[in-house]
């Protein structure tokens, strides 16, 4: 529990502020000269800003603003322009708005259980069918409303990826912040160990804020989680799910159950399908961000460049978006070393300048999107060009003409585009299986099919490449690889926009491949020794399996065994028999509709048919079960018959009197020799008479079929083990 403690002078301090507001005159609190003067002030400060604002666009080159010189140059060097500049408010956001309002959305879902509050459900208006999908955005955010028997939303965990440099951070504090929490950010790429990594997240989400005159609740934001290990991408999601039980005292308190997430977790990532992210996107809201558009941003860096005295026009801020892929901190990092170093901010600045160059790795899906769409011609930007050692501005082109209106669209600069995106990307296997799992659902023109016949063949180059480079450790062929894709970009792509799924299908293969192995390993585990032999496993899949399953289906009528035919009881003899030696049997099954089903097992319908293919002859419910119970009856006569074989031939070699065992063909009894005499406890002699009991056990020993050889002589005594606490109760009973 936390007490807040507050001083006299806090009290009276109140306490003088609310008399003061009982004693004004009027409806407000505040008196109306008051509020004038603050109004004029106002007015003014607007009518400043203008002004100064007026004055820096205008061709001035010797004499600067008055607002300018004023400004300090230690004010305007305290901070960097990234910290300055930041989104103070939700309104100031520049990412997109879609992104902005599903993430909102799902923070407000938490306020049933974190502030007690009712959320309001908005009736959705009524759609017509035929233009529901019409004016759909390409980037949709799946968002479940629903919420669980906890009041907790069904997706508790937000994964924000995107490029880097685009606000996601930004964006996730802003939103919290304006929810109504107080953000705790940590970086998941610096504390590795799970046990740091399951401690950051009890504080972050099992405390509150309790600084400041507004304590609020936390909103955990876990920066750069795909650098994060998989140990702790486990924790996170065990955590999440109530399955964390922790370590030590903490498990003991808890009990064994989890407890209940109530405070929300937000992701950011730069790649959402790293590896280690594979099990966290299952149950995680994705919210893709997709790059800000050029002309917002160019807007908001123009009244940076305004309010900075900074001398630059649209074209020039234009051309820093879009060279440096809308990088706001890139931008802003240009625009302060302009500002730094005196200069005007011009367009052929921006194009000879080395910006954007950093973090130029793009996703999976940017790059198959390259790949299979052109894109559409742009209206130029207005340049200035200049000539060769000449730094004046030259007149403006014209801009109807046709170098102007349109970028180079040749086949050239396509194909350095889409070089040098893959060879950024650098996973061509992947990309390669992307490529090759989504070009047929393209709209390219191909009637022919002469352009599906050459992209084969370049598949089947780069899968040869890459296994000579795989297989030779020969990375000399390296770089030929991404000229595949720059071909299939030829072939494939167009204007439309893609529609592309990740690639499954080879994942899908292995898992089918492995469970082929294994039933086709324990198919040749479990058959008849005499029938093993005489085969081995390609033989069985290619040759054998096939015919099988058409021996394994006789023409039988579905009656009682009884009324079968002398030629169908033959068939179902030798259908049983060889199912005996192939080790297989029909087993009762439950679909998911809840029918009860026979399959075989192991099932080789899996290994000789194609899928979706169905047998030529199939058997009824009634005939499969008479197999499966007849199958299991043979089985039981054919061990019971091995028992018998093997019980009779004991009998035969006990009753012959030529073979002895072999304890009776090596040892001899030992005779006591009458050296040996026992003797009391002073030494006397003590004669024992041997009766004729004592000596028929004796022979009973030595004839006796098992033996025990202990050190010396032989006994059929069992020594064990006997100890004090025993003989003690046994004395004292």
């Amino acid at each position: 529990m936390y007490v807040r403690l507050r001083s006299e002078e806090y009290f009276e301090q109140q306490i003088s502020s609310i008399t003061a507001q009982s004693r004004t005159v009027g409806l407000l609190s505040v008196p109306y000269q008051t509020l004038w003067e603050q109004a004029q002030l106002y007015i003014q400060k607007k009518l400043d800003q203008e002004e100064a604002e007026q004055r820096s666009s205008e061709p001035a080159t010797e004499h600067t603003d008055s607002g300018c010189e004023t400004m300090s140059e230690e004010e305007d060097s305290a901070d960097l322009w990234v910290e300055k500049y930041r989104p103070k408010s939700y309104l100031e956001l520049l990412s997109d708005e879609g992104a902005n309002r599903t993430l909102l959305h799902w923070l407000k879902l938490w306020d049933k259980i974190v502030f007690n509050r009712d959320r309001k459900v908005k009736q959705k208006a009524k759609v017509d069918s035929k233009n529901e999908n019409r004016f759909q955005k390409k980037l949709s955010h799946v968002l479940n409303d629903g919420l669980d028997e906890h009041g907790c939303p069904q997706q508790k965990v937000a994964l924000l990826c995107g490029p880097p440099g685009l606000g996601k951070t930004t964006l996730a504090h802003m939103v919290s912040t304006h929810a109504g929490y107080n953000v705790v950010e940590v970086n998941a790429s610096d504390d590795r160990s799970p046990d740091v990594f399951r401690t950051q997240l009890e504080a972050a989400t099992q405390m509150r804020s309790v600084m400041g005159m507004q304590p609020r609740p936390n909103c955990l934001v876990l920066d750069e989680i795909d650098g994060a290990p998989a140990a702790s991408i486990d924790v996170l999601i065990k955590f999440v799910l109530g399955k964390d039980t922790g370590r030590g005292a903490r498990s003991k308190k808890k009990g064994r159950g989890g407890g209940v997430l109530k405070r929300p977790v937000i992701c950011i990532c730069n790649d959402v399908y790293v590896p280690a992210l594979r099990s966290l996107r299952q149950i995680a809201l994705i919210v893709q961000f997709p790059p800000t558009a050029s002309s917002r941003l160019a807007q908001r860096l123009l009244e940076i460049a305004r309010k900075q005295c900074i001398r630059t026009d649209m074209g020039a801020l234009l051309a820093l978006a879009e060279k440096s892929h809308n990088d706001i901190r890139s931008c802003l990092s240009v625009l302060h070393f302009f500002k730094s170093r005196k200069k005007d901010v011009r367009l052929v600045d921006i194009q000879k300048s080395s910006i954007g160059q950093k973090d130029m790795q793009k996703g999976l899906f940017s790059v198959w999107q390259e790949v299979f769409q052109i894109q559409r011609p742009r209206r130029k930007l207005f340049s200035t060009i200049l000539a060769k050692g000449d730094d004046r501005l030259q007149p403006m082109p014209d801009l109807n003409s046709l170098e102007m209106k349109f970028d180079d669209m040749s086949l050239a600069s396509r194909m350095l585009g889409v070089l040098k995106t893959v060879q950024c990307c650098g996973d061509y296997d992947r990309l390669m299986q992307g490529v090759y799992e989504n070009f047929l659902s393209m709209s390219f023109r191909d009637s022919r099919l002469e352009a599906v016949s050459l992209g084969l063949e370049w598949f089947c180059t780069a899968d040869m490449l890459s296994h000579k480079i795989h297989a030779t450790q020969n990375y000399i062929l390296m770089p030929y690889q991404p000229f595949a894709f720059v071909m299939w970009h030829f072939l494939f792509a167009s204007f439309s926009w893609p529609k592309i799924t990740y690639p499954s299908t080879g994942y899908e293969v292995i898992v089918k491949e492995q469970k082929a192995r294994q039933i086709l390993r324990e198919l040749m585990r479990g058959m008849a020794p005499l029938v093993r032999i005489h085969a081995n496993p390609a033989q069985l899949l290619f040759d054998t399996l096939p015919l099988l399953l058409q021996i394994l289906v006789p023409t039988l009528r579905s009656v009682s065994m009884q009324l079968y035919s002398a030629r169908e009881k033959e068939d179902l003899n030798h259908v049983i028999s060889v199912m005996i030696d192939y080790n297989l049997n029909y087993v009762q099954e439950r679909t998911l509709e809840g029918n009860y089903i026979y399959n075989l097992d192991p099932n080789i319908e899996e290994l000789a048919l194609f899928p979706g293919q169905k047998p030529a002859r199939l058997l009824s419910y009634a005939n499969k079960q008479l197999i499966s119970r007849e199958v299991e009856l043979e089985k039981m006569r054919r061990t019971e018959a091995r028992l018998q074989t093997d019980t009779d031939a004991t009998k035969e070699t006990s009753c012959s009197n030529t073979v002895l065992p072999n304890h009776r063909q090596t040892l001899q009894p030992k005779t006591i020799s009458a050296e040996m005499q026992c003797r009391d406890f002073f030494g006397r002699v003590v004669q024992h008479g041997k009766t004729p009991a004592d000596r028929a056990c004796t022979d009973e020993i030595v004839k006796s079929d098992i033996w025990f050889h202990y050190k010396e002589g032989f006994s059929n005594a069992v020594r064990r083990s006997v100890k004090i606490q025993d003989l003690l109760n046994s004395g004292g009973m």
